[in-house]
């Protein structure tokens, strides 16, 4: 018994990722077993945040059943500095042996989202790429927002992702309820398509849900399967 891992990241900090990732939970739990893992979040003054609270409701079981140990910090600042002005500490050892235990003894899939952007800090010697290939998910999401700046910021995440080794399976340029709309949104997705060529798939999350379901399909097909 060992789950697959899809794992989530973005452009950057408030890009949809929590969007895409409980709409791809919903769909994945359509399927089988399926939890949502944030593992630390900041920026709310409670035992879960809105995000690990939001990925919960859309699990079959939800991370903390499974025994990881989410963590929430009030102060909205990157997870090691909001760790330690709550007196508490964030280590990517720790968090990399909890899952891998978890990812052994579970079935059906792991959906990993992580705190900012995938060159964002996860420790005080770690970011969350090295989070990622330490643990070689079978499917590597990257979201970024349906907005003007967002053609360099997905082009330039890419290109950094492949220099570190880490393959992008899947693109999603979200667009949640309530974003507003520029003059870019209307041509930032074929734009995408055709400079970023080489990634696999590029989807507008716009229905996210169809972009999710897309996703369930590859499952399906079987294109998360370990590589």
């Amino acid at each position: 018994m060992s789950a697959a891992v899809v794992a989530v990241s973005g452009t950057g900090t408030n890009v949809g990722k929590t969007y895409v990732a409980t709409a791809l939970t919903m769909a994945l739990a359509k399927r089988g077993p399926v939890t949502g893992v944030k593992p630390y979040e900041s920026g709310h003054d409670a035992a879960l945040g809105s995000d690990q609270q939001a990925l919960a409701a859309a699990s079959t079981t939800s991370a903390s059943a499974l025994g990881f140990s989410l963590l929430c910090f009030p102060e909205p600042v990157a997870p090691p500095e909001a760790a330690r002005r709550a007196g508490a500490r964030v280590d990517l050892d720790a968090f990399l042996a909890t899952f891998q235990a978890v990812r052994l003894r579970a079935s059906g899939v792991l959906v990993l989202e992580l705190a900012g952007g995938l060159f964002s800090p996860f420790d005080d010697a770690s970011s969350n790429v090295d989070v990622l290939r330490a643990l070689a998910p079978e499917h590597h999401v990257l979201v970024a927002p349906n907005r003007l700046g967002v053609i360099h910021d997905a082009r330039a995440t890419v290109r950094a992702s492949c220099a570190e080794g880490l393959a992008i399976d899947t693109l999603v340029v979200s667009h949640p309820p309530g974003a507003g709309d520029d003059a870019s949104c209307r041509s930032n997705v074929s734009a995408l398509a055709h400079l970023l060529h080489s990634t696999p798939i590029v989807l507008a999350a716009a229905p996210v849900t169809r972009a999710a379901e897309l996703l369930g399909e590859a499952w399906d097909r079987g294109a998360f399967r370990r590589r």
